[in-house]
C-alpha cells in the first residue's frame, strides 16, 4: 500500500501550503512513525540539555576556581606550630610546601605536581615559607600551596596554611596562619605507629624535594617498630 503523509511531530516546520495529505492519521504504521520521530526529538532534546549543564557547570567551576590560584608572588607564608593542648611552640617540626597545578579538562579536571620546598620551624614555632621564583614562574592555574607538617610524636597536618582570601593579603599579615598539632607521646609504639603519616598526600613530588621528612618518618617508623 503506498503511504501518504501522516503528519510529521515536527509538523510546526512546514507551511501550511505545502502540506501533503494522505494515510490518515490515526493509521497504526503513522502512529508508530510519529512515536519515532517523538522519541528522537526528546533524545535530541536531552542531549542539548546536557551539554549547556556541563557547559555551565564548568565555566561556574573555572570562575569559583580562580579565587584558589596564584596571582604572581605575593610574598612568603608566615605561619607557626604549636602544641594543641599546652599552646607552646613546636621547635623543628617539617613543613614540606607544594604546589600543584590544574591542567585544562573538562570532565574530570587534572592536577599534578609543579613544585615544592621544605623548611623547618625554629625554636618558637615559627616558620617562612618563601618561593618567589617558583610562585613568578608558575603556570597560569597553580594553586596556593598545599602544607605537610610532621613532628615525631605527634600527629601531623596537612592542608592550606589560611583560606585563599588571607593568602592573597599575606604581605599584609606578619603572621598568616597557625597550625596546632596534638602530642601522641602518651600512646603505645603500635598507637603512634598508627598515627604516622604514609607520606605526601600526592606520590608525584621528587623524594630530593623534601629529604627531612622523609628521614625523620623513616626513623620514627624504625624506633616505633621496635
Amino acid at each position: 500500500m503506498a503511504l501518504g503523509h501522516c503528519g510529521a511531530v515536527a509538523s510546526w516546520f512546514v507551511r501550511p501550503s505545502v502540506r501533503r495529505h494522505g494515510a490518515s492519521a490515526d493509521d497504526p504504521v503513522c502512529q508508530r512513525r510519529r512515536d519515532h520521530e517523538r522519541k528522537a526529538i526528546r533524545r535530541i532534546l536531552f542531549a542539548i540539555l546536557l551539554a549547556v549543564t556541563l557547559l555551565t557547570s564548568y565555566v561556574s567551576g573555572a570562575e569559583g576556581a580562580d579565587e584558589v590560584y596564584l596571582r604572581g608572588s605575593a610574598g612568603p607564608y608566615r605561619g607557626r606550630v604549636i602544641d594543641a593542648k599546652t599552646k607552646a611552640p613546636i621547635a623543628g617540626a617539617i613543613v614540606v610546601a607544594v604546589w600543584y597545578e590544574d591542567v585544562s579538562a573538562l570532565v574530570p579536571k587534572n592536577t599534578r605536581f609543579y613544585d615544592a620546598v621544605e623548611v623547618v620551624s625554629d625554636n618558637q614555632g615559627y616558620f617562612v615559607v618563601d618561593a618567589p621564583d617558583i610562585e613568578r614562574r608558575a603556570p597560569q592555574r597553580t594553586r596556593f600551596p598545599w602544607l605537610t607538617i610532621f613532628k615525631p610524636e605527634y600527629t601531623y597536618y596537612t592542608g592550606w596554611l589560611a583560606s585563599a582570601a588571607d593568602q592573597f593579603r599575606r604581605q599584609k599579615k606578619s603572621l598568616l596562619g597557625t597550625v596546632e598539632l596534638v602530642s601522641i607521646s602518651h600512646l603505645n609504639k603500635k598507637n603512634q605507629l598508627r598515627q604516622l603519616p604514609s607520606g605526601l598526600p600526592t606520590t608525584d613530588v621528587p623524594r630530593e624535594k623534601y629529604p627531612r621528612f622523609i628521614k625523620a618518618l623513616e626513623y620514627q617508623r624504625e624506633i616505633l617498630s621496635r
